[in-house]
């Protein structure tokens, strides 16, 4: 995600700057992030440097003996700002705050993917709002409406899917409240329920074994596909062919199954909550993720109004349309050089 974003600012970075990483070390997508990036520019090297807490940083060409030892400390300021990604499960994430939090107070400038996560830095870590610069993601070029039959007829093959299912893409834990969803989706009429499966494509989180036994339990053999992580080519067709992407996400720092939904062309019903209104404006249908009758209600009026499906898929791929993974790199850069 943002590839292009992040190798728009490391060519544009001067020679010899320290990108710092304000991330866990041990962090898969970010250890494949800066493997990446070693690869593509020549003299870039990751430097985990000893007084840094959870920071790494990458060392642009030119640096001088990048493999040394940065003396960062408490008290000194950091060399640029950090990306704050989900202030709001910080909570959750003890073991990742110390570095975070001494960076904070060492002066240094935080990144945020959305005004929502801005606020959650105020609110959890008592960070001042000036500090933190909201930026929001883009989408992907590769997220395009369309597909053929034959790729529509593939997709439903391979996967053991039923033609019309509604669609989740997202970890499968607590956070992002797939348990209610099943809950509202019990609660459906039978009109509607016998006649969508519903898909979840993620990996698996934290206390999922609710959620799979209740799927397996309550709503009966083949009404829940888990397909686990999927491809980007199989990710887009799920977008394409959904008859309706369902995101009722409790906590997100940004949302961007969302958007890539909505520039799928996938009529969306999303959360009300956290950074969700930010992302999708009002080219999605709003429900209470707390209340599972609101899930329901939601689930059941899109279900029941091909005119609304039709309308908010318009209105998504044009909100989606707004967003861009080159500004975020533009407005990124500014951060980085002390302009914003």
């Amino acid at each position: 995600e943002g590839e292009a974003c992040g190798d728009y600012i490391l060519e544009k970075l001067k020679p010899g700057a320290m990108i710092p990483m304000g991330v866990s070390t041990y962090h898969p997508h970010f250890k494949a992030f800066t493997d990446r990036a070693a690869a593509k520019f020549p003299g870039l090297k990751v430097v985990y440097p000893r007084y840094s807490g959870d920071r790494i940083f990458m060392a642009a060409p030119g640096r001088k003996d990048p493999d040394v030892d940065i003396k960062w400390e408490k008290k000194s300021p950091m060399p640029g700002p950090l990306y704050a990604f989900d202030a709001v499960t910080l909570g959750n994430r003890i073991h990742c705050l110390q570095g975070t939090l001494e960076a904070v107070l060492a002066g240094a400038r935080l990144i945020s993917p959305s005004e929502f996560t801005r606020q959650a830095c105020r609110e959890v870590l008592a960070i001042p709002p000036e500090r933190v610069t909201p930026i929001l993601h883009g989408v992907d070029p590769v997220f395009t409406p369309g597909g053929s039959e034959e790729e529509r007829l593939d997709l439903l093959h391979r996967h053991s899917i039923s033609d019309g299912y509604l669609l989740h893409v997202g970890t499968i834990e607590p956070r992002t409240n797939i348990l209610r969803l099943l809950q509202a989706i019990e609660g459906l009429s039978d009109e509607f329920r016998g006649d969508h499966q519903l898909v979840l494509a993620g990996g698996e989180g934290w206390l999922n074994q609710e959620i799979r036994s209740f799927a397996e339990t309550r709503l009966g053999p083949g009404s829940v596909r888990f397909l686990g992580t999927v491809d980007t080519d199989d990710l887009r067709s799920l977008y394409r062919f959904a008859h309706v992407f369902v995101y009722p996400s409790v906590a997100e720092g940004f949302g961007l199954p969302a958007l890539e939904a909505m520039a799928c062309g996938a009529p969306v019903v999303a959360s009300s909550a956290a950074s969700l209104p930010e992302v999708v404006g009002e080219a999605a249908l709003m429900v209470d993720p707390a209340d599972v009758s609101s899930i329901r209600h939601g689930l059941e009026r899109i279900l029941s109004d091909p005119e609304l499906r039709r309308r908010l898929a318009g209105a998504g791929r044009e909100r989606a349309e707004g967003f861009s993974w080159r500004r975020a790199a533009e407005q990124t850069l500014e951060v980085y050089r002390g302009r914003s």
